[in-house]
């Protein structure tokens, strides 16, 4: 058989008919059908990513500082946000309170402070400081903080308290730390930390008796603090004769009020002038037997002769002020928790509840003696929280504050983020499935 006539076999055999006639643009409808399509979820897809990043960039928007950079205590405070920013330099600061900060595993106990100038809100970062354990304390004019600090110990620590191993002060407006390390075998049981004036801290702590490997009885009980007086840029001292163990009631205007009404036949409680420690003063008044959050049991005023307190085992009940020995009770101040400081001979300031009743929330009070006329200076959140004030700060006029931002939780913005990305790959896979050709 020659080849052409094999070719004539073959063509003879070949299918009936030809090419599909719209083959061709059913290819290109399929084709563009697909661009559409994928162009569209692609576009669904930033839209949804766009939404999710304009709520978290509006909720974490910084505010606004006030008009002229007025200085001063804001005129309302509100709970923090666990994922507001952090920083390490916040400058002077008007308030500081406790608060849980978000991580990517969960929450820790933290420190926010409020800046005086901007009215701004952030997470303080403060290196080897132990919340769990050990307070802070505001400096009077808001540029430090101290802290108990977190340490390696002599022997085995006792991890229950920490261990505490000494005090930190932070610079608010140079973000530096000085540390004061105690010696200590286990770590120690803190028994105050405060200010007696923006220059000085104060502070006791006893020595753990046990470790982790010790005995229940030892583990839980310590020796005696010492009274100690650190001058910022000094060193650490023992406040000259003062006793082991003594319980601080107030502190302010370069001097301490102490616990101790068996000094000099139990005529009052002993006032110390930091300067002059030899020369004591005895304050003969009621004290609080309950405080609440920072405050202390009395304030005591700038001449050292004047002394305020909510005596007795009530609280909320009535402020007692006056000339040591002759105080008496204020006028209308039956709702309050405590005595901040006094701001003159006539005026002090409170922490009071806002009304008489329970549910009422509570705020700082300017308050005058001879009347009991109050002025709101700062109203606190709802649930108070541990709030502490620059109290040099207490006689100038308050700041229109800004609520702070409340930041999305980054953990939720990646996994809607990671959502989308996923939904949309899924979503193009089935298109692309549905639109054969």
């Amino acid at each position: 058989m020659t080849l052409h006539d094999r070719l004539a076999e073959l063509a003879g055999d070949a299918p009936p008919g030809g090419p599909v006639p719209d083959l061709w643009e059913r290819g290109r409808s399929y084709h563009r059908r697909q661009r559409v399509g994928t162009l569209a979820i692609a576009a669904m897809a930033v839209v949804l990513l766009a939404t999710i990043a304009g709520l978290d960039w509006q909720r974490s928007a910084p505010q606004p500082a006030p008009a002229g950079g007025q200085v001063g205590l804001p005129d309302q405070v509100w709970t923090p946000g666990a994922w507001l920013p952090s920083t390490d330099r916040p400058g002077r600061l008007a308030a500081v309170t406790g608060a849980q900060q978000g991580t990517w595993t969960g929450e820790r106990s933290a420190v926010v402070g409020v800046s005086a100038a901007t009215g701004g809100y952030a997470f303080l970062d403060l290196p080897d400081v132990d919340l769990e354990h050990g307070g802070v304390a505001l400096a009077p004019d808001g540029s430090h903080l101290a802290y108990w600090l977190t340490g390696r110990t002599r022997d085995t620590p006792n991890s229950a308290s920490g261990p505490i191993t000494g005090v930190a002060v932070f610079d608010a407006e140079t973000g530096g730390t000085t540390r004061h390390w105690i010696p200590t075998d286990h770590g120690l049981q803190p028994d105050f930390l405060a200010w007696a004036d923006s220059d000085t801290v104060v502070f006791s702590a006893g020595q753990i008796r046990g470790g982790d490997d010790d005995s229940d009885m030892d583990r839980a009980s310590s020796s005696f603090g010492t009274v100690t007086s650190w001058p910022l840029g000094g060193e650490p001292q023992p406040v000259p004769g003062v006793g082991a163990g003594e319980s601080l009631l107030g502190a302010g205007h370069g001097r301490i009020l102490l616990d101790d009404r068996s000094s000099e036949g139990g005529r009052g409680y002993p006032l110390l002038d930091l300067a002059d420690p030899g020369k004591v003063r005895y304050l003969d008044f009621r004290r609080s037997s309950i405080t609440v959050g920072s405050l202390h049991s009395a304030a005591v005023d700038a001449s050292g002769r004047r002394v305020a307190s909510v005596p007795g085992n009530r609280n909320p009940s009535t402020v007692h002020a006056g000339p040591s020995g002759r105080t008496t009770p204020v006028p209308g101040t039956g709702s309050t928790f405590g005595v901040v400081d006094w701001l003159d001979a006539r005026t002090i300031v409170t922490l009071r509840r806002t009304d008489r009743s329970r549910s009422a929330g509570s705020g700082l009070y300017r308050v005058a003696l001879g009347t009991g006329e109050s002025e709101q200076l700062v109203r606190l959140p709802a649930d108070g929280g541990a709030w502490q004030f620059a109290t040099d700060l207490l006689g100038a006029p308050s700041v229109d504050a800004t609520e702070p931002p409340s930041p999305i939780d980054p953990r939720v913005t990646a996994g809607l983020a990671t959502g989308v990305f996923l939904g949309a790959g899924a979503t193009l896979v089935l298109w692309r499935r549905r639109v054969r050709p």
